[in-house]
């Protein structure tokens, strides 16, 4: 799962990456280009200088269009037959909140996010493989014995509505990898204990960081 919006992300960015170093304009991929702050980060902090400047350039240019939009419904509406005398008062008693209403709407408005919905689509379609290949004995074996699903990809599963038969298989082996989690847990902690100091140290040294990416997942989605 992880490995496949893993996948899918860098696709994406080469790509866009190679538009970037051909000197395309922000204007030609922008819906294309990542919005939400995760991925815009996580672009700057990959990308070549050429595809941070256009993503950059692209925040800035929906933010200003946005924050526009939002300033005209803000504008006291000059209604000529409306004595000048009577405007402050009238505007204060006839929808000022209703416009600032419809400001804050504006800049709360969700941003297109191409890239989100192409991670969220790679996650989506590995969920139902996955839920199709559990129907066969030989892969349930292989993906018990595998990492399985990190517990954010695990609830994503969940929320798909995947067969009976198929969401036993993950309780399943999600109980068991987490089963497995809390033991290495409780030995790694065990093993600090200056007492024990002769005993050699395992496999459960990698505990605390296993953890973290089992309940974390990897990757961007």
């Amino acid at each position: 799962m992880c490995a496949a919006t893993e996948r899918a992300w860098s696709e994406w960015m080469d790509w866009l990456d190679g538009r970037a170093a051909g000197g395309i304009s922000f204007s030609a991929v922008g819906d294309l280009l990542p919005t939400c702050p995760i991925h815009v980060a996580a672009t700057i902090e990959r990308a070549s200088a050429s595809l941070s400047s256009l993503v950059v350039a692209n925040v800035l240019s929906v933010s200003r269009d946005r924050t526009a939009t939002a300033m005209r419904f803000l504008v006291d509406p000059r209604d000529p037959n409306i004595d000048p005398e009577d405007l402050p008062v009238i505007t204060h008693l006839r929808g000022r909140r209703e416009r600032f209403a419809a400001a804050v709407e504006v800049i709360e408005r969700d941003v297109p996010r191409a890239v989100c919905d192409r991670l969220q689509c790679a996650a989506d379609r590995t969920l139902q493989l996955l839920f199709a290949l559990l129907h066969q004995e030989r892969y349930r074996v292989l993906f018990e014995q595998g990492y399985g699903l990190c517990f954010r990809h695990r609830a994503r599963a969940e929320a798909s509505s995947p067969p009976e038969r198929v969401a036993r298989t993950l309780r399943r082996v999600a109980l068991a990898k987490l089963a497995l989690g809390r033991w290495e847990s409780e030995e790694y902690l065990r093993k600090y204990s200056w007492s024990v100091r002769p005993e050699r140290r395992g496999a459960e040294q990698a505990a605390p960081q296993d953890v973290v990416r089992r309940f974390s997942g990897t990757g961007l989605a």
